[in-house]
């Protein structure tokens, strides 16, 4: 393997080399190329199957390789004529050395006597030399993989089978997975090993090297490609619905798709994968769904995908587009549904969704749950969002004279709601009792959702009355019910609370530690909304730690999420939290170390001038003026006054946050 480069030969010398090489490629004489100069050429290993060769055969298949594609790099564009003049080197030499055809063959083919033969077979080996004298000096930036090219066809049908399985399955699926899908196509374990004899697998033994999947994947008819795809996404849909939701949509099988993200959707998201989810619906349109009610309960399934990240606006036109309905059941819920959505903007035009809602149940199911369902969510609409319990409590009437006593879990949601609408009045032990009998009905019916929400609200309950453990016993209980069955919001939320349990006990460190929790739960969902909210508590626990850069990191995100999400009550509580610590203002300007001080000298002086400000910092005059200037250009500062007499305060509005 020790040769010199090949460049380093003159032109006729390479030429004799290649000669030789071909006649020994045109007997398969794969071990004499493993051994000539060609096998250490520095474009070689383009040719190999997989990183490095296994064993002489390898390296000589390798060679070979390059040597069909010079032949390859000399054939004209278009359908091959064995007549035509320009077509002549490259029928000799792929002819002869190739195709194996003889000297007599081809001279027949061409239409030329024999020993016209001879001097164009030297003039295509000299172009031959030239062409990989300009390869070495400037290589191609791709090339097809000869090498698997040529021994595609020497596999047997099953080791063809596996190799092209293995190029379409893309990421790599999980073992057993795998395993059961080859179980489906009878691809016994054997076949395996044969393909890693060849070199075409990876290490592990299950993947395929990387660079032969173009040319395989090139193999896979469309028949092949649909039903691989049906059958992963039948394989997978129980356990892995998002990547099974891949393979329908590629297979075009848009019903089964749109179906599995109905049913699966909540799964889906709570596992982390909601944007992952809504790109996937996004790529559904209306023509490609033959029922057409399974595109309206689709455009339902958007709304709430959306309505996770916080995206209200994306989530009230799914939510319309629902309302095209013809079955009206559909229609009450896409009102109910952009009622909710409506919540956080207008409580009249939310209630106006629910009452439209309610009538179109009442006409057409007057006993649907949908009726209570909506009762209830206009019940907490007025005591969370309006303070209005004289409408609160009417609501909840409407919904428990809605109620079937046998049915446990409506129940149970009735009672939930009760429990909460006492703590909003802060009839703490009322909400108590009514929370614990929410808690045995929806223990009753293992309505594991319901007792993660009423767990949490039990937890509320407690804190609120100052009692912390029985509040964290709650909130642990609601985590690990959370936990169980993996639905990330309560995670988070539960994350949350048990922060703020901490906090109140003063165990600062750990109130942190459940708050980056939540934090990281928020943030993965994309759900601006509560994340927002978590900043507020961390950079509330690291100003009572006094870990001013991390408050203030935090007070800073929570500014900008809640303004990019029109969260207005938040933001009132972030100026509150301001009053309170005043090292928090300005959160969202950069200032340098020097201007920084100015804020600390506003503590406790009513203006600065630039001499104050020099004999702090030990700067130059225009220094000092090039800071103060930048923060007055900024609004951050208001200069009053004219020359030595300048003076620098914050604006009035701001003077109490310090």
């Amino acid at each position: 393997m020790n040769q010199p480069d090949l460049l380093s030969y003159d032109l006729p010398t390479i030429e004799k080399m290649l000669a030789e090489a071909l006649r020994h490629a045109r007997e398969g004489d794969l071990l004499f190329l493993a051994g000539s100069p060609f096998a250490s050429c520095q474009i070689i290993e383009r040719w190999y199957i997989g990183e490095q060769p296994h064993g002489s055969a390898e390296l000589g298949r390798a060679v070979q390789a390059l040597l069909w594609w010079l032949i390859e790099r000399i054939r004209p564009h278009g359908e091959r004529h064995w007549l035509a003049l320009p077509w002549r080197q490259y029928n000799v030499l792929a002819g002869f050395y190739a195709e194996g055809l003889r000297i007599a063959d081809l001279a027949e083919a061409m239409g030329v006597v024999e020993q016209t033969i001879y001097p164009i077979r030297n003039q295509a080996i000299q172009s031959l030399a030239k062409l990989l004298i300009e390869e070495l000096q400037h290589p191609s930036p791709s090339i097809p993989n000869h090498a698997i090219i040529a021994l595609y066809p020497q596999l047997t049908a099953a080791e063809q089978i596996l190799a092209r399985m293995l190029a379409f399955n893309q990421p790599p699926l999980v073992q057993r997975w795998l395993e059961r899908w080859l179980e489906l196509n009878a691809i016994a374990a054997p076949t395996f090993q044969q393909l890693a004899a060849h070199g075409l697998l990876k290490s592990n033994g299950l993947s395929l090297v990387e660079k032969l999947r173009p040319f395989l994947q090139s193999q896979i008819s469309a028949a092949e490609r649909r039903c691989w795809h049906e059958q992963l996404a039948e394989l997978l849909q129980h356990n892995e619905p998002l990547q099974a939701i891949q393979h329908w949509l590629q297979a075009q099988a848009y019903d089964q798709a749109a179906s599995l993200i109905i049913a699966e959707h909540q799964t889906i998201v709570d596992n982390l994968q909601g944007r992952a989810l809504g790109e996937l619906l996004a790529q559904i349109q209306a023509h490609d769904i033959q029922q057409a009610q399974l595109w309206f309960r689709l455009k339902l399934v958007s709304g709430d995908v959306a309505m996770t990240m916080n995206d209200v606006q994306t989530a009230l036109g799914e939510y319309q587009a629902a309302l095209a309905a013809n079955e009206p059941l559909l229609k009450a819920e896409a009102y109910y549904k952009r009622g909710k959505a409506f919540r956080s903007q207008s409580t009249m035009e939310a209630q106006a969704h629910f009452n439209y809602s309610i009538a179109i149940v009442e006409r057409a199911a007057p006993n649907d749950p949908l009726r209570y369902r909506v009762c209830l969510e206009q019940a907490w609409m007025w005591f969370q969002d309006q303070r209005d319990f004289e409408q609160a409590q009417s609501s909840l009437e409407q919904a428990a004279a809605l109620i079937d006593p046998l049915d446990r879990g409506a129940w149970a949601e009735l009672a939930n709601a009760r429990g909460m609408f006492y703590a909003h009045r802060g009839e703490h032990a009322e909400a108590i009792n009514q929370h614990q009998a929410a808690w045995l009905a929806a223990n009753e019916v293992n309505h594991s959702l319901l007792m993660t929400h009423i767990a949490h609200n039990l937890g509320y309950d407690y804190l609120d009355l100052g009692h912390y453990a029985q509040a964290l016993d709650y909130f642990e209980q609601s985590l690990n019910l959370a936990n169980r069955t993996g639905n990330r919001r309560m995670q988070g939320l539960c994350q949350k609370s048990i922060g703020a349990c901490c906090f109140w006990m003063q165990e600062l460190t750990l109130a942190v530690e459940h708050y980056l929790a939540a934090y990281q739960i928020f943030a993965a969902m994309h759900n601006h909304n509560w994340q927002a909210n978590t900043c507020y508590d961390l950079a509330e626990a690291y100003a009572e730690l006094g870990q001013t850069q991390l408050m203030r990191h935090y007070y800073a995100e929570a500014i900008q999420l809640a303004q990019a999400s029109g969260l207005d009550r938040l933001l009132n509580d972030l100026h509150g939290l301001a009053a309170h610590y005043p090292g928090l203002y300005p959160p969202t300007i950069e200032l340098n170390e020097r201007q920084q001080q100015i804020f600390d000298y506003l503590k406790q002086h009513p203006s600065i001038t630039n001499r104050d400000y020099r004999e702090l910092t030990q700067i130059s005059p225009k220094q000092a003026a090039r800071d103060l200037n930048d923060l007055v250009e900024r609004n951050v500062l208001v200069r009053s006054g004219d020359g030595r007499s300048t003076s620098y305060q914050l604006p009035q509005s701001k003077q109490n946050l310090l």
